[in-house]
């Protein structure tokens, strides 16, 4: 497992890292089809994270590819509110079969308003733990991508998890060629997310 920074670079801004993600050994991380954006930023410790943005990675490794999704939020705090939308509460700590995937506890009580299971089409496996230290929660399943009846699915992971020191949400939505890749995906993310 590889820690893999993902950042936006700017003439103006300097460099700006958004998360440091997990890939299995042997991946790489290439720019996607959508090119970064950061609408707000700030340093913490010497080093500018955004505090909100949004991008899109390739990473390719072993035969196979993942398309990364980052989206990242403003987050005020348990009681606090959120700059999105219609947030629904409701993740359990585990759902669905499957391999058994993060069974530890996750450090502290996940925010229920930032279900991962929402940016999925049809969920098949669900659970909280830690990422990068702090309460998070994942979902296995697919999205669906096309248009009306040529829309097919495709299988997908999605993560999220709250960072009260730097008061962000992180979302990160990976689609690939299957489960077992995105399984694998997943272990590295829970070895290697870091968000600060």
């Amino acid at each position: 497992m590889q820690p893999h920074v993902l950042a936006c670079k700017s003439f103006i801004m300097g460099t700006c890292n958004l998360l440091i993600v997990g890939l299995p050994d042997g991946w790489r991380v290439q720019m996607g089809p959508f090119p970064p954006e950061v609408d707000h930023w700030q340093d913490f410790g010497g080093v500018t994270w955004a505090q909100v943005g949004r991008s899109s990675y390739q990473a390719v490794g072993s035969g196979a590819s993942a398309l990364l999704r980052v989206d990242i939020g403003r987050w005020h705090g348990a009681n606090g509110a959120h700059g999105g939308a219609g947030q629904r509460s409701g993740i359990g700590r585990r759902s669905g079969g499957g391999r058994r995937i993060g069974a530890g506890a996750a450090a502290g009580r996940f925010d229920n308003r930032f279900d991962p299971r929402r940016a999925l089409h049809r969920v098949h496996d669900a659970g909280e733990s830690a990422l990068g230290g702090h309460p998070g929660a994942w979902a296995l399943g697919e999205v669906r991508r096309g248009f009306g009846r040529w829309g097919k699915p495709v299988p997908a992971l999605a993560l999220t998890a709250a960072c009260p020191s730097t008061g962000r949400v992180i979302r990160l939505l990976a689609e690939g060629p299957s489960r077992p890749v995105l399984e694998d995906v997943l272990e590295a993310n829970l070895a290697c997310w870091t968000c600060h």
